[in-house]
């Protein structure tokens, strides 16, 4: 939006007119539980628009003009969907991603309309309707004339308060008594488990404990901390992915291609738009009808070599993404000394 700003040149009669471009924030909002960043970033939006309606400009023009990251402004946005303020919708051509379309909205969802108030105090049955308090008529106004029916009694009679309609509100009702504290954290609790249920479902995870392990996995193999990869961070990530739309079946191959790279350092990554949602599912290692017993044997005969054949295996396992566990690097191991056996032969 612009404006416009007058000031006197130096000759004194000389007018400039200045445009100056401001954006309008509303004052509801400045009322809601946003950080501050947030906030700016909604003013920052309307500047591209002067009332509710869409916008594109990109996430990093956006970070410039707030003198931020990339990431902080993600942070504000995800504020600003919270309170209800914006709604992002993410846009794709193929496999390009395009920038994003921001619905601001700029009218109070909480405001309703509130009813004028209606003056019930009976008018005095001398005065009449428009005339002032007090004026020069009033001497001429009787009881008598009142009793015949003058305007002013009419007017009297009309916003007198009718005594059968109830004018004070009813009281609230009693709310139920709450239910103990023990008793309500474990329904919280229960209730949580059940949507935790529900998100992994639509998502295909079986064992969110074993995708974690195959995250830090990757983390170790990087050389990096795992700490941000357990499974409530896991869990936390996947929810959000859920909410901006991304496809479910395809949110485990994503998690584990972050996972494996160098320059992500969070799971929280995975809700933004990057090439980890054109990755294809790693494969599982087919373990069915292997004789780990057997495997174990053989990896006894040659126990000065097991301690690095098994720390290679994890390595292998790590880097294709697959699964770390005991079973799956005793077999990895015994294919890694039968390919160095092969080598040598």
């Amino acid at each position: 939006m612009t404006s416009t700003h007058t000031h006197t040149a130096h000759t004194g009669d000389q007018l400039v007119v200045e445009p100056q471009r401001f954006a309008i924030v509303p004052e509801w909002v400045l009322d809601l539980e946003v950080s501050d960043a947030a906030l700016r970033l909604y003013a920052l939006l309307l500047r591209y628009g002067g009332s509710s309606g869409s916008r594109m400009p990109s996430r990093r023009l956006l970070a410039d003009r707030m003198r931020r990251s990339v990431d902080s402004v993600d942070r504000a946005m995800r504020d600003l969907e919270t309170a209800g303020l914006v709604r992002v919708e993410r846009r794709r051509r193929g496999r390009e991603n395009l920038t994003n379309r921001y619905h601001v909205r700029t009218t109070n969802p909480a405001e309703q309309k509130k009813p004028t108030a209606v003056d019930h105090r009976p008018a005095k049955a001398d005065q009449t309707p428009g005339e002032p308090e007090g004026g020069s008529r009033r001497s001429a106004a009787t009881r008598t004339d009142a009793a015949r029916g003058t305007a002013a009694a009419r007017v009297a009679a009309d916003l007198r308060p009718n005594r059968k309609q109830v004018t004070e509100s009813p009281p609230p009702p009693t709310p139920p008594p709450r239910p103990p504290r023990r008793a309500r954290h474990r329904a919280e609790e229960e209730s949580t488990t059940n949507r935790s249920d529900e998100v992994l479902a639509r998502c295909g995870i079986t064992d969110l404990a074993e995708l974690a392990e195959r995250c830090q996995a990757s983390r170790r193999a990087l050389g990096l901390s795992p700490t941000r990869w357990a499974a409530p961070c896991l869990l936390a990530a996947i929810q959000l992915a859920l909410v901006r739309g991304w496809p479910p079946e395809q949110i485990q191959p994503a998690l584990l291609t972050l996972a494996a790279d160098r320059d992500t350092r969070s799971p929280m990554r995975l809700a933004e738009g990057g090439p980890w949602w054109d990755q294809p599912p790693p494969p599982v290692p087919e373990l069915d009808g292997v004789d780990l017993a057997a495997l174990e044997a053989e990896l006894d005969d040659v126990a000065d070599q097991r301690p690095a054949l098994q720390a290679k295996a994890r390595q292998e396992l790590a880097a294709e993404h697959l699964p770390v566990t005991r079973a799956t690097v005793t077999a990895r191991a015994v294919q890694i000394l039968h390919r160095s056996r092969q080598e040598v032969a």
